[in-house]
């Protein structure tokens, strides 16, 4: 019976307390924290409760009974027994603190100057020749060897249904073979190909004389040789540094090269005729008298002549065009041997005369455009001869140890014995010296045996 009020007192108490508790907190769980007692690690004290908390949110008796264990076990005060529910980790007040108010954001405005997708459909001519000018560009980006069959008839069809579209394109394809000398027999082969259709446009200069593919081309690369650039007439050349005007002066130098590696490539396949190419030579090499050709002037000449000296020769069937490369290259074997002209220019021209000695075959081959199958030939290539390289390297770096794979080190004095065989013929090694002291010299007279016998191995090696 003892035992039976003792239990009904701290069952009472107990619903005392957590009634007091619910009413001071709002809902359960849900009781202002304060500070609790050092006893309890992490514990809370819920006013009302009259218990030590953990987080208040234990699941016993509607979440109570967790924070009278976390009060007294210092534990968090989760008792899952009962499965109740999970109340308030003891927030102040059971709400978040409240934050500064916000201020409204404003919408962002749409710039009429956005870039906006081009459509397909052009309102206009104009915006018509450029889509299609966009469009070639595109085309011309992408040309190579292996897919140039793929792309040349787009590129045909776009070029030639417009003037306007036509001088656009061969202002790109002549931009693109002076700035990328290395793809100019493509460009030329392109060339080649658009001047087929014999598209014709009127001309509103000269109506007699209709504008057609060909003649645009070779004005554009007769306005480019004749009218070179001067790089200190360049604006704002004062004011540059010496960096910008190294830039300017290569720039200007590249598209001169270009553009002549281009009219020779015009000319292997036929476009023009073999007087532009003589025209351009006697240009290059005429001077007042007195005066010698700029260096600029023969580097450009010596990029012509190799590119299509073997055709402007004629290979020896034209003694005509035979005499005039005679005459050029007399002169050019003079500038050659002229120490006023840099030696980059000077071994430049010897090249040239070698080449055209060595009936037009370059000493190193100059590099072009190039198949993938190619690409990968040269790259496997280049590793194999690296792996070469790096053998024979770690083969010359390797210690000698005497021997290698079972062949003995040569004998002091040759191969045929020298100082070793000094007595007898070595004829008759049955009747000579055993020779077993090797060590003490010995091994001669074994060797040699002859008449000596054993006391020839004595006389003859090296006796201490």
């Amino acid at each position: 019976e003892g035992l039976s009020e003792k239990i009904e007192v701290i069952t009472s108490n107990f619903n005392r307390d957590h009634q007091a508790g619910m009413r001071m907190s709002g809902g359960r769980g849900g009781g202002r924290r304060v500070q609790g007692p050092s006893h309890g690690r992490g514990g809370r004290n819920y006013h009302g409760a009259g218990h030590h908390g953990g987080h208040g949110h234990g699941r016993h008796h509607g979440g109570h009974h967790g924070g009278h264990r976390g009060g007294h076990h210092g534990g968090d005060g989760r008792n899952r027994r009962d499965g109740g529910r999970r109340g308030n980790r003891g927030a102040a007040g059971g709400a978040a603190p409240a934050g500064p108010p916000q201020e409204p954001v404003k919408p962002l405005e749409k710039s009429g100057k956005g870039w906006k997708r081009p459509s397909h459909a052009a309102a206009s001519s104009e915006e018509m020749v450029e889509l299609r000018l966009r469009k070639l560009q595109g085309m011309l980006n992408k040309l190579t060897i292996d897919n140039y069959g793929k792309l040349v008839g787009d590129i045909v069809e776009l070029a030639v249904v417009d003037v306007d579209v036509l001088r656009g394109v061969i202002q790109r394809l002549f931009d693109k073979s002076v700035m990328e000398p290395r793809f100019c027999s493509v460009y030329a082969q392109l060339a080649l190909d658009l001047s087929k259709p014999k598209v014709e446009f009127p001309n509103e200069e000269n109506p007699k004389k209709p504008l057609t593919f060909l003649p645009l081309l070779l004005n554009r690369c007769q306005q480019e040789f004749m009218n070179q650039p001067d790089p200190a007439e360049t604006p704002g050349w004062e004011e540059m540094s010496e960096e910008d005007r190294e830039e300017v002066e290569y720039t200007i130098r590249h598209r001169g090269l270009g553009n002549m590696r281009f009219i020779g490539e015009l000319y292997k396949v036929d476009l023009i005729l073999h007087d532009i190419p003589h025209m351009c030579v006697k240009r290059l090499l005429h001077t007042k008298e007195g005066e010698m050709p700029a260096e600029e002037s023969l580097e450009v000449l010596s990029k012509l002549l190799s590119t299509c000296g073997k055709k402007l020769e004629g290979q020896g069937k034209d003694p005509k065009a035979k005499a005039f490369m005679d005459l050029y290259f007399g002169e050019i074997e003079k500038l050659a041997k002229n120490m006023e002209i840099s030696s980059r220019i000077r071994y430049m021209l010897d090249d040239l005369i070698d080449m055209r000695e060595n009936h037009w075959v370059a000493r190193m081959k100059s590099e072009g455009p190039k198949t993938i199958d190619e690409v990968h030939r040269d790259a496997k290539r280049k590793e194999l001869a690296k792996e070469r390289e790096t053998r024979d390297l770690l083969r010359k770096s390797a210690p000698d140890h005497g021997t290698r794979r079972g062949k003995a080190s040569p004998r002091p004095g040759g191969d045929k014995g020298g100082g070793w065989e000094t007595s007898g013929g070595g004829r008759n090694r049955k009747k000579g010296g055993k020779g077993r002291n090797r060590n003490r010299g010995g091994q001669s007279g074994g060797q040699s045996g002859g008449q000596g016998g054993g006391q020839g191995g004595q006389s003859g090696g090296w006796v201490e």
